[in-house]
């Protein structure tokens, strides 16, 4: 996680991992600012990609030093509040309920001051002082990197982009492989050649083949980690559940299942030995 960076810069091999927001990790449009509760939100998630990606690759990088070097938020909405909220309910959809918390930016636009879960290692909103452009690109990453104090070397081949638009420069200069365009079935009526990227109760048709080899490649090399998770039944192209952590059905953190199961163990061995005597 971010909070474990520096001084000096850390990383350099691991993947990166860039989200969009809107129409990537949930259906934005058919949320209005009256109804957005907890739990309208949580069903305009779009599941297949945090279920399959943004969650495994939170329990790699926290199991599997130096394989994932930040997951990242780079998002042209500037609803600090919006976005607050459902970082916290995609966190509680994970299970990643820890107490660490951030300012959803840096102090280089302290006047922001909603919190959001740590599994976003850096939140870049439209307004940051450090964006020139709506249309992203590795200038965006290197500069999150740079706070966070990651190292920025090879780029082009460590990161892997999602989004439902189309960036060209970002295109450029990550390739095909690695640029990961959220796909629906719809498209603008006005523009046909314009896909409206994940809708609610829709397939998303998105192509993650590229990224879900990579993460399979990963939890192969990691396999013989104890406690590690396991990605052998997380398919993003066929839709998945959260990782499991351990062996079990846990998500992402997994601790306070652990906890549970280990409790129901000592209480039953009490209870037998007060039977014995």
């Amino acid at each position: 996680m971010a909070a474990s960076y520096g001084p000096g810069k850390t990383g350099g091999k691991g993947l990166i991992l860039v989200f969009d927001l809107d129409q990537t990790l949930i259906d934005t449009r058919t949320i209005s600012t009256i109804t957005r509760t907890d739990d309208v939100i949580d069903a305009a998630l779009n599941g297949k990609i945090i279920n399959g990606i943004l969650g495994p690759v939170i329990a790699f990088r926290d199991s599997y030093p130096g394989s994932i070097d930040a997951i990242l938020l780079l998002t042209n909405n500037g609803n600090a509040a919006y976005i607050s909220k459902v970082c916290k309910v995609i966190a509680r959809k994970l299970g990643h309920t820890g107490s660490n918390f951030r300012n959803i930016q840096t102090r280089e636009n302290s006047r922001f001051k909603y919190k959001v879960p740590l599994f976003f290692d850096y939140i870049m909103m439209r307004q940051n002082i450090h964006r020139q452009s709506d249309n992203k690109s590795l200038r965006d990453v290197r500069i999150m990197l740079n706070i966070l104090k990651v190292k920025d070397d090879n780029l082009e081949s460590r990161t892997y982009f999602f989004d439902d638009q189309e960036h060209g420069i970002m295109r450029s200069e990550i390739g095909d492989s690695h640029y990961i365009k959220i796909t629906g079935p719809d498209v603008d009526p006005d523009h046909p050649e314009f896909n409206l990227g994940f809708r609610q109760g829709k397939v998303d048709l998105t192509n993650y083949q590229g990224i879900d080899e990579e993460l399979r490649r990963i939890s192969s090399l990691n396999s013989s980690t104890a406690g590690a998770p396991d990605f052998s039944d997380n398919n993003a192209a066929a839709g998945a559940a959260a990782p499991r952590i351990a062996g079990n059905n846990a998500s992402v953190v997994g601790g306070r299942r652990r906890k549970s199961i280990a409790l129901k163990r000592k209480y039953k061995k009490r209870k037998t030995i007060r039977r014995r005597k």
